[in-house]
């Protein structure tokens, strides 16, 4: 079992302590915040572009004329990812990510930048919507919160919806999380200062959701988890859709 353990603590214990040891720095999250977690050796960034066959979506079966064609039960947006180039770029990483797919194409430095994003971190998950919303036009994404320690059933099945809606509108979401969670594969995630994920497809009609990690390192960045265990590794926080 791979596991992608990312450990960070609050920057002033950092500021005092880890920094001259580690090099990187995380700040302290609250709901819808989050600083940017980082690989313990931060890579250098390179960029895999998802080529057009890999975009997949389940044929859906035919309906009446003049019907809303069904929803695809599985779809994979094409977009270029990038590892984060620094301890503390994952923000802007995953916003970069979001922009890609829709044909806006950004250095991690430019994103960084249109978000505010310092060796705290990016501040909150609202600083991504912001971004893209300023980028592709106006009320293209909102800002979902999960406030409590744990997502409710509304919750999840809210952030099924969305990104069931997001991705066939071809937007990647930006999700803001903490904790750790183990995917599909058994492969362990660990972030307990924060990270932004993109979320870039789905399958099994929602129940699933496909992430590009720009912080895992150990093996593929692409891994396949349930939509409940992202809602709670979400909580406390939040995404953008």
């Amino acid at each position: 079992m791979k596991t992608n353990i990312r450990r960070w603590f609050s920057a002033p214990t950092l500021a005092l302590a880890g920094l001259a040891a580690t090099g990187f720095i995380a700040g302290v999250a609250g709901p819808a915040h989050a600083a940017s977690a980082a690989p313990a050796t931060a890579p250098v960034a390179h960029s895999v572009t998802v080529p057009a066959s890999s975009v997949h979506a389940a044929a859906p079966a035919p309906g009446k004329p003049g019907a809303p064609a069904p929803v695809p039960t599985a779809k994979e947006l094409h977009h270029d990812f990038q590892l984060q180039s620094t301890g503390w770029w994952c923000g802007p990483s995953a916003t970069r990510v979001a922009l890609s797919a829709q044909g806006k194409t950004f250095t991690q430095a430019q994103v960084a930048k249109m978000l505010g994003t310092t060796q705290d971190g990016t501040p909150s998950v609202n600083d991504a919507t912001r971004v893209l919303n300023q980028q592709l036009g106006k009320g293209k994404y909102h800002t979902v919160e999960i406030s409590g320690a744990k997502a409710s059933k509304a919750q999840v099945d809210k952030l099924k919806a969305d990104v069931v809606a997001a991705i066939n509108a071809g937007k990647p979401v930006v999700a803001n999380i903490a904790g750790t969670m183990t995917d599909d594969n058994g492969d362990v995630h660990s972030y307990e200062g924060g990270h932004y994920l993109p979320i870039v497809g789905y399958s099994n009609g929602g129940a699933t959701v496909k992430i590009a990690d720009s912080a895992d390192t150990v093996g593929s960045p692409y891994y396949d988890i349930s939509t409940d265990k992202v809602a709670n590794w979400i909580a406390t926080r939040g995404y953008a859709a």
